[in-house]
């Protein structure tokens, strides 16, 4: 029984010493990363999934986005060149009228061409 008795006085020390307190330690630092490992990183792992999967949507909708706009500018620059084109004839024709109105008010007897 004496044997026991030293046995336990020599261990107290031990345990509710310096070397218990690393001990405790190194238990909520296992107990800290246990949690972290079963939920806070999966919830940050899922969490990184849906944000590129929402980034990829954005994407799309951007690239169509895009593409609508490219065509409706594609649009534009056509009906723009075909009022150009207009212009340019109605400046001929106009060219045409004033040659064959004398300038001084003169009437002629030449009969404008007609398209």
């Amino acid at each position: 029984m004496e044997a026991i008795l030293t046995f336990i006085q020599a261990i107290i020390p031990t345990l509710i010493g310096p070397g218990a307190a690393v001990v405790v330690l190194l238990l909520v630092l296992l107990g800290i990363g246990f949690i972290l490992y079963k939920t806070i990183i999966p919830a940050l792992v899922g969490s990184l999934k849906q944000h590129q999967k929402d980034l990829q949507t954005i994407m799309a909708s951007h690239d169509a986005d895009r593409s609508a706009y490219m065509q409706s500018i594609e649009k534009i620059t056509d009906r723009l060149e075909q009022m150009g084109d207009a212009l340019e004839d109605l400046g001929e024709r106009t060219s045409r009228v004033e040659i064959m109105l004398d300038l001084d008010n003169k009437p002629t007897r030449r009969k404008l061409k007609t398209e």
